[in-house]
């Protein structure tokens, strides 16, 4: 297996170092943000105005820059091996499907651990630059967004696995996101509804800052805090869990493909 990862990672090549080039200049822009605002051009804005930039930036900084480096370092050469009919030639070699399919996941995992530790020592320095205090649960909402870019992309390639076809696989992709991305939204405003309509007032209503912030103590608030006390096992164990499920699931589409 150790062969289908070198040859994963280097077919891959090209999209890591893209990658690992536009973390580079985004980490360049917020530090010659942070020295305008010190020495050049932002310097002669307002108080209010340097907040918001430097406010902007560092949260860009934090958790923009990981999310570009955990996109562009999980990867998988379905497309390559595809037109290069790979599986056919697989079938010569001493390799199963569960080996295949195992050596995207062990590649991404060590992309994973890798990110997660550059994304780590990314957040120390915005706080250095931006003179900010380290928060630790910052660290679990970095590894919550390498978490979730992960799993998503697992399950883009069980869909890969499953039609050999990448335009067919990102349809369903897309349509499924948006589907999760709709639901939630319209779970939150359904959430937020009932809860405004219980104070005696309507969706469309000029509601009170009291109404918006009860909303926020009496329902946002304890959920919130629960994930914040909990963060670090629940994403743990979503990563694990839905992994192991994609990990299945290509297994079985690709083995079905073979036959």
């Amino acid at each position: 297996m150790k062969g289908l990862i070198i040859k994963e990672f280097y077919l891959s090549r090209k999209l890591r170092i893209i990658g690992l080039l536009l973390y580079l200049l985004l980490l360049i822009f917020a530090v010659l943000v942070k020295l305008s605002i010190l020495y050049g051009n932002l310097g002669h804005l307002n108080e209010g105005a340097q907040k918001g930039a430097e406010n902007a930036v560092f949260y860009l900084m934090a958790f923009g820059l990981p999310f570009v480096l955990y996109a562009s370092q999980f990867n998988c050469q379905i497309a390559s091996d595809e037109k290069a009919h790979f599986r056919t030639y697989s079938f010569t070699l001493p390799v199963t499907e569960k080996q295949t399919v195992s050596s995207v996941y062990v590649l991404n995992l060590i992309m994973l651990g890798a990110v997660t530790v550059i994304s780590y020592i990314n957040y120390g320095l915005a706080c250095l630059v931006y003179d900010r205090t380290f928060e630790p649960m910052y660290l679990i909402y970095i590894l919550g967004i390498g978490g979730i870019i992960f799993t998503f992309s697992h399950g883009r390639y069980t869909l890969f696995y499953r039609f050999r076809n990448e335009k067919k696989a990102n349809t369903f992709f897309t349509v499924i996101c948006m589907a999760i991305y709709f639901g939630v939204g319209g779970g939150f405003m359904l959430w937020m509804s009932s809860y405004i309509e219980k104070q005696g007032y309507s969706v469309g209503d000029d509601l009170p800052n009291e109404v918006m912030d009860g909303f926020w103590n009496e329902e946002l608030k304890r959920p919130l805090q629960w994930i914040e006390n909990n963060g670090w096992w629940v994403i743990i164990l979503a990563i694990v869990g839905l992994s192991v499920l994609f990990w299945y699931l290509s297994v079985l589409a690709l083995k079905r493909r073979g036959n």
